[in-house]
């Protein structure tokens, strides 16, 4: 007979088995939909990755892939995550990664992985790495921190899209006058508030028709935004296209992150 040997404690496994949720969402760094690349320089409260934004000093960090692990190089000021209160209830949480970088829950002292804190259910809590490196985050109920569990990919970009979501492409419509054009985004995900704010970087392309015409806005102007679609408007010159049906390239980028 073959005997298991465990190199976990009792208290490990016991929490393991009560609490096996992950209150951090894109904890390994899978999803990107940003599409953020080698030298990642954020000003405050500006996100990288999904679900991480850089702190009151702003952030610099690089990344890197081995093994199928994402590893972050804090290289200057600090990287958040705001864990939404609903999914918190009052009790201590323990906070691990694997990494260089020190770690802290909400207005506690920064330490080495495996800290805690105490977090008062349904209120929003920040947790905040500083200078160093950063990998495979965990935010559990409990005192003492358990292995972590590689998520699938699909399941953290459906919490993310939540959030936040990338759209490349959509329909929209040019208004009578031929001044604006309003473009419909359905969310196969629902959003967890109305969309807070709408940006693109290089919204270039508006087929009036395939292949008879592209039309350029000059500016993003107001939404009326819900958790199952939004529509934003478009200002711009596209007189000849009056009431006609467009296709609007992006990408657009739609936030209701924390």
């Amino acid at each position: 007979m073959a005997l298991y040997t465990s190199s976990y404690t009792g208290l490990q496994i016991d929490q393991a088995i009560k609490n096996p949720d992950n209150k951090i969402i894109n904890g390994a760094f899978q999803v990107n939909q940003r599409t953020v690349t080698s030298t990642v320089t954020l000003s405050a409260g500006v996100y990288g990755h999904d679900m991480w934004k850089a702190g009151a000093s702003g952030c610099t960090y690089t990344f890197a892939a081995s093994g199928g692990v994402t590893t972050l190089t804090i290289s200057a000021g600090s990287l958040q995550q705001v864990v939404e209160g609903v999914s918190l209830e009052t009790d201590t949480y323990c906070l691990s990664w694997t990494g260089t970088a020190q770690g802290k829950i909400g207005a506690g002292s920064y330490g080495a992985s495996g800290i805690t804190g105490a977090v008062t259910g349904g209120t929003n809590l920040t947790v905040e790495f500083g200078t160093g490196t950063l990998a495979k985050v965990k935010l559990e109920q409990g005192a003492v921190a358990t292995p972590f569990r590689m998520p699938g990919y699909g399941e953290q970009l459906a919490l993310c899209r939540r959030l936040f979501k990338r759209v490349q492409y959509c329909p929209g419509k040019v208004n009578s006058a031929g001044t604006g054009i309003f473009a419909f985004i359905p969310f196969d995900i629902p959003m967890r508030v109305p969309a807070t704010s709408i940006t693109y970087d290089t919204l270039t392309d508006l087929f009036a028709a395939p292949g008879i015409a592209t039309l350029t806005p000059t500016a993003y102007n107001s939404a009326d935004s819900g958790v199952y679609g939004t529509m934003p408007y478009f200002t711009g010159s596209f007189a000849g296209y009056e009431d006609k049906t467009v296709v609007l390239y992006g990408p657009l980028y739609i936030s209701a992150e924390l």
